[in-house]
């Protein structure tokens, strides 16, 4: 059986399902196309016009690929919803989104210049971050993930992480919040200047293993929103018990995670080697 299936009104892919039921296997460029049509209809929620088609495309797919794509797509997608956040914060007025709730903190300049020199780094850290755990960008552009690469570290070590750490001492939440930021600001501080540090020593395996620790507190500015939302209609506690929780929650769980991933490949290096 042959089922051919139009998209973009142009091109065509095929699926070839044999007679006795086994599927065959889609690779190269095809797996390619078929990841794009499964995903454009997963974040669209458009309903696949064949429900045939689906059920034959799905298990023909690399789930380990269906899982990275869906990782990578859902990161960019609360990203772009980080750049909408930012954007009215262009403006510079007081009556701009967190700014409203921020009255005796918004009049102490140190606090101001910390606040708008944070927000607007931090953006431009999760885009860059995106491009540094790319295989195919560092083979292929390997000055391009340099120059990158410094700039992510040295925007951290000089703007990202000191404004941090200048905001979290008047964070929302009392001490309990405040603790949990000054502690993220230094942690972020640390993993980055390492991974400075152990590609300054070519040591690209340690550097990978720290940048991957960075990273994980640069998604915190993702995190932390995620957990606020996921809170608030599932518990709906008090604003400031919602903050308290979430100023841990948005970066613990991922650098728990980042930990284990770092250990997940390297026993699987070390099982390799034997």
């Amino acid at each position: 059986m042959i089922i051919t299936f139009n998209y973009f009104g142009s091109l065509k892919i095929i699926v070839e399902v044999s007679r006795n039921g086994k599927r065959q296997t889609v690779n190269g460029a095809r797996q390619g196309v078929l990841l794009l049509i499964f995903f454009e209809n997963y974040f669209s929620t458009i309903i696949f016009k064949e429900p045939l088609l689906l059920l034959i495309l799905l298990p023909m797919l690399d789930t380990k690929l269906i899982w990275r794509v869906f990782l990578w797509l859902t990161l960019l997608f609360f990203t772009y919803l980080m750049v909408k956040l930012t954007l009215p914060y262009l403006a510079i007025g007081e009556n701009v989104a967190f700014l409203r709730i921020k009255r005796s903190a918004r009049t102490i300049p140190i606090w101001q210049v910390a606040f708008y020199v944070h927000v607007f780094t931090s953006v431009f850290l999760l885009i860059a971050g995106f491009t540094q755990f790319s295989d195919y960008f560092l083979k292929n552009y390997k000055r391009a993930h340099r120059f990158i690469g410094k700039s992510y570290v040295f925007i951290i070590l000089l703007l990202s992480a000191p404004s941090g750490l200048v905001m979290s001492f008047l964070a929302n939440g009392g001490l309990i919040s405040r603790i949990a930021f000054i502690m993220l600001a230094f942690a972020w501080f640390i993993t980055t200047a390492k991974a400075w540090q152990t590609a300054l020593n070519k040591d690209f395996e340690a550097h990978k293993e720290w940048m991957i620790r960075s990273f994980a507190l640069t998604l915190s500015a993702l995190t932390l929103r995620a957990w606020k939302y996921i809170i608030a209609i599932t518990l709906a506690p008090p604003p400031m018990d919602m903050y308290r929780a979430v100023a841990w929650l948005g970066w613990i769980p991922n650098l728990m995670l980042a930990e284990w991933l770092i250990r997940r490949k390297r026993s699987t290096d070390a099982s390799l080697d034997d």
